[in-house]
């Protein structure tokens, strides 16, 4: 008989085969087959291993970046949403969903009709469990977010909160002083409307580092499967992407970029670096790209690819902010229909509530979604080489025998159940 078994499971099946058997032998058998991959992560990461089986199962002697999205998606997932409310709003209908469908009861009728039957269209209900379970952390992170950019449903409301804390005599640098909420219309460490340039600029850091970092996992499994030429190509990625970002950020900065410029207060010696950089990364990955002929050329285009790929991440920043400008709205046509009329504070009431909602369930999707792209295409496509076949522990189907214990069960379950007369 022979078949994989895990290492760390290796002594258990030797003690259990020598207790029930006389004289048998384990050995390791060589072969060429690859072996199957068995997921082997933290308890509190393993939900997440679902995120990654979508995507493709890694090899066994692979990476396995389930504790990376696990940590980043919820991460993505608050900045995209970025308001308390909302986060609040989202967490606990998270919750509702994983108490209902746990505890056995199946039906969601609380939830909008339309809404439950396309939510139920794309996934099953436990499903749908493992979904909310994964966006509450993102919601945990949305929520502190939300405090420091101070929205909370579009609204400014940390000045309350600072007043509410220093009467109470929680007082600190990071608490403004008491005043009046219309004298202080937003009370935020970071307004993500007045800071866009700074957030976008963050995000584009995010990206440098994401692409960087795949693509050193890219050079580690490289070397290790023995693909050198490959391995300096992903070099060759990573020097001309830092190359552009140092020549951006001097160019934001308003520095010169030209190192021969003719006059000599304008010369700038460390733009040899960037260009470096960047030429000298088109060159290794043209030298060393396994195409043949005028086919290197093609190269070229991945500096394209590497270029978008760190500008993807701007859409973190891109999203939050078209969800912060729709709340502002809705507010704004709210608070400028308080003091016209009745039948315009129930029009704006009802644009209050409706604009949320959709604004609410436009948050469900949209930053999930857009989270996990950007670590399936700009992170994962850097090193994951995936097409892994999961480990399933020897077994077969029972032809000519039954489980006894499984019968006795069942007999035992039939006994039980009381026999009801009909009249």
């Amino acid at each position: 008989m022979e078949g994989w078994v895990p290492k760390s499971k290796i002594s258990q099946i030797e003690s259990t085969l020598k207790k029930f058997t006389e004289g048998t032998t384990i050995y390791e058998l060589k072969t060429d087959d690859k072996p199957p991959t068995l997921m082997s992560n933290p308890r509190r990461f393993r939900l997440f291993e679902a995120f990654i089986r979508f995507y493709s199962l890694p090899q066994s002697k692979e990476f396995d970046p389930t504790m990376v999205f696990a940590l980043i998606f919820p991460i993505f997932y608050g900045l995209m949403i970025g308001d308390t409310g909302y986060c609040l709003v989202i967490l606990l209908v998270c919750l509702w969903v994983i108490r209902r469908v746990e505890k056995g009861k199946r039906n969601l009728n609380i939830m909008p009709r339309q809404l439950r039957s396309f939510a139920l269209l794309i996934l099953k209900k436990r499903q749908m469990v493992k979904l909310s379970k994964a966006m509450i952390p993102g919601c945990v992170v949305g929520i502190v977010l939300g405090i420091v950019f101070d929205l909370h449903f579009g609204f400014h409301l940390n000045g309350y909160l600072f007043d509410v804390l220093a009467s109470v005599g929680i007082t600190g640098a990071w608490v403004p002083e008491p005043g009046e909420i219309l004298n202080r219309p937003s009370q935020a460490f970071l307004d993500p409307i007045h800071n866009a340039g700074t957030l976008l600029l963050y995000a584009g850091y995010i990206g440098i580092g994401f692409v960087t970092f795949g693509l050193v996992l890219g050079v580690i499994d490289c070397i290790r499967e023995g693909e050198i030429k490959e391995a300096l190509v992903k070099v060759g990625w990573i020097s001309v992407g830092w190359g552009i970002v140092l020549l951006g950020l001097a160019l934001i900065r308003q520095d010169a970029i030209n190192p021969m410029w003719p006059r000599l207060i304008e010369v700038n010696p460390i733009a040899f670096l960037y260009y470096g950089l960047i030429f000298g990364g088109i060159a290794l990955m043209v030298v060393c790209d396994k195409s043949k002929g005028p086919m290197k050329v093609m190269a070229l285009m991945e500096v394209a690819t590497i270029i978008s790929h760190i500008l993807s991440y701007t859409r973190l920043i891109g999203i939050l902010l078209a969800s912060v400008i729709l709340a502002h709205t809705i507010d704004y046509v709210f608070l400028k229909s308080i003091n016209i009329g009745l039948p315009l504070v129930v029009l704006g009431t009802m644009i209050l509530f409706i604009g949320h909602m959709f604004n609410i369930i436009i948050g469900v999707f949209e930053p999930g979604i857009q989270g996990a792209r950007l670590i399936y295409v700009e992170y994962f496509s850097k090193f994951y080489r995936g097409n892994g076949r999961a480990f399933k522990p020897f077994g077969s189907l029972r032809r000519f025998t039954e489980n006894q214990f499984k019968s006795e069960q069942q007999e035992k379950e039939k006994s039980a159940k009381p026999k009801l007369k009909v009249k």
